[in-house]
């Protein structure tokens, strides 16, 4: 297997890799729908600052009913979290974010329909 030893490792663990993104609006509407959740790991000047930042690809996940699992950035201040947005701030966290989506997807997917509407 070629690349990376992460990379071979997120594969050898069912993640799907792209060589590149969505390129049309349909391709990224389709990427969305296909894709199980977000995972996103913030910048370390939004994370330090605790600024509340948060991501307009996160938005897009949840409008499409898809949860998000993303690095804290004090964004718990102004946005309803822990179902369909499961904040983490230690890798720690950030398991057991994506065990408890494993556990409560259908969940998480309601949820973030609902905070994304």
């Amino acid at each position: 297997m070629r690349g990376s030893p992460l990379t071979r490792g997120l594969r050898q663990n069912g993640w799907r890799l792209l060589d590149r993104g969505p390129r049309t609006l349909d391709e990224y509407q389709a990427y969305l729908r296909t894709s199980r959740a977000e995972f996103g790991v913030a910048k370390a000047g939004y994370v330090v600052s605790a600024s509340g930042w948060f991501s307009e690809r996160s938005v897009a996940y949840l409008a499409s009913g898809r949860p998000v699992v993303v690095q804290s950035t004090g964004f718990e201040e102004w946005l309803p979290s822990g179902l369909g947005v499961l904040p983490f701030a230690t890798p720690d966290d950030a398991m057991s974010a994506l065990d408890d989506l494993a556990t409560r997807y259908a969940e998480h997917c309601r949820a973030s329909r609902d905070l994304g509407s």
